[in-house]
C-alpha cells in the first residue's frame, strides 16, 4: 500500500490504483494526507475547495466527499489507513511510512543531521532521493491556499537538499559531480543565486574557471534584469577567485594547445628563403643575346612559364 502526493495524487493497494473521484473529492483526500493524523477542521476543507466564494452547500458537499473516500478506503485498505469523522472535521489515521512525502521529509531531516555531524558520504544517497523528486506536489490539481503553501514548502525542501548534495560532493572532492547536478537546475531557475554560487565553486575547483565566469555573467544579467539587484558579496568573491584561477592555469583547449605548441623543439617547415635566387645568370644571358642580335632593329624574346613561377623580366 502506498499514498503518492509527489507528482499526482494516487493511492495504490497492491498493483491496483484506488479510484479517488472528482477533483474536489481528491482535494479533500490531499489535505487529509498532508496533515495525516491531525484533525483537519471543516472550515479548512471548505476554504481549500472554494477559496473565494463557497456555495451554500459547501459543508454538505465536503461531508459527501469525505464519506465516499472513507467507504473506498474501508473496502480496500486496512487499519493503517482510515478516515474518521470527529467533532469539527476529519482525520486521516495513517502509517506515515506509506506516504511518499513523509518518507522524503524523513530522509531530508536525517541527511541534514549527517551533514551537521560531518558525514557527507552517508548523507549523499539520502539527499539524492530527495533531490530526485522533481515533480511538483499534487500535480494536475487546482490547489487552494493550504495545499499551495505545502507545495511551495516541498519545493523549497528539494532545493535545499540539492544545495546540500552539491556541498557534499564538493567536500568529498567531486566538483564534477556537483557541477553536473547543478547545471540544468540553474538553467531552469536563473534567480536561484545559492545554486549559482555552488556551481561557480564546482566549476572553478574542476579547472573550468572560464565556465564559472560565464555562470557569473548569466546570473548577474538575470538578477539585475529581473530583480534590479546586484550579485551577492559571495558571488563577487567567487568571480574574483575564478578570474585569478583563469590567469594561473590554462582553462581551455585553445590556451593549453598554444602552450604545447610553444614548448615544441622541432620545426619541420622549410627554411625561409631570404631573397630570389638563380635568376641573375639567366637575365644576363638573355640581355646579352638581345644586344648581339638586334643590329639596331627591334628584337623580341618570348618567355613562357606558369603563373607565379618567377619568370625574369629583362627590364629589371
Amino acid at each position: 500500500m502506498e499514498i503518492q502526493v509527489v507528482g499526482g495524487l494516487a493511492v495504490r493497494i497492491g498493483a491496483a490504483g484506488l479510484s479517488l473521484g472528482t477533483p474536489k473529492q481528491q482535494l479533500v483526500l490531499a489535505l487529509l494526507v498532508v496533515r495525516a493524523n491531525q484533525l483537519v477542521p471543516m472550515h479548512d476543507l471548505v476554504d481549500e475547495l472554494w477559496p473565494d466564494d463557497p456555495p451554500r452547500s459547501a459543508i454538505a458537499n465536503v461531508r459527501t466527499y469525505a464519506g465516499n473516500l472513507r467507504r473506498s478506503l474501508d473496502s480496500y485498505a486496512d487499519d493503517r489507513l482510515r478516515i474518521v469523522r470527529e467533532p469539527g472535521g476529519y482525520r486521516l489515521l495513517a502509517d506515515e511510512s506509506l506516504i511518499d512525502l513523509y518518507r522524503l521529509t524523513a530522509r531530508w531531516r536525517h541527511a541534514r543531521e549527517l551533514m551537521r555531524a560531518g558525514a557527507p558520504a552517508q548523507a549523499v544517497p539520502l539527499l539524492e532521493d530527495v533531490g530526485a523528486a522533481a515533480a511538483p506536489l499534487l500535480a494536475g490539481l487546482t490547489l487552494g491556499p493550504v495545499l499551495t503553501a505545502r507545495r511551495e514548502a516541498a519545493s523549497q525542501e528539494r532545493r535545499a537538499a540539492l544545495e546540500s548534495l552539491a556541498e557534499a560532493h564538493l567536500i568529498l572532492g567531486r566538483p564534477e559531480s556537483a557541477a553536473s547536478l547543478l547545471r540544468e537546475e540553474v538553467s531552469r531557475q536563473p534567480l536561484w543565486e545559492r545554486a549559482q554560487c555552488l556551481l561557480m565553486r564546482a566549476l572553478t575547483a574542476a579547472g573550468d574557471a572560464g565556465g564559472a565566469l560565464a555562470v557569473y555573467r548569466a546570473a548577474r544579467e538575470a538578477l539585475t534584469g529581473e530583480l534590479g539587484v546586484p550579485p551577492s558579496e559571495e558571488m563577487e568573491q567567487l568571480r574574483v577567485a575564478a578570474a585569478l584561477a583563469r590567469r594561473r592555469v590554462p582553462n581551455s583547449v585553445t590556451e593549453a594547445e598554444t602552450i604545447r605548441k610553444r614548448s615544441r623543439t622541432h620545426d619541420w617547415l622549410p627554411r625561409t628563403v631570404p631573397d630570389f635566387v638563380g635568376r641573375k645568370e639567366i637575365v644576363d644571358r638573355l640581355l646579352h643575346d638581345v644586344r648581339e642580335r638586334s643590329g639596331g632593329v627591334p628584337t623580341i624574346r618570348l618567355i613562357d612559364g606558369m603563373a607565379g613561377c618567377g619568370k625574369p623580366e629583362p627590364g629589371n
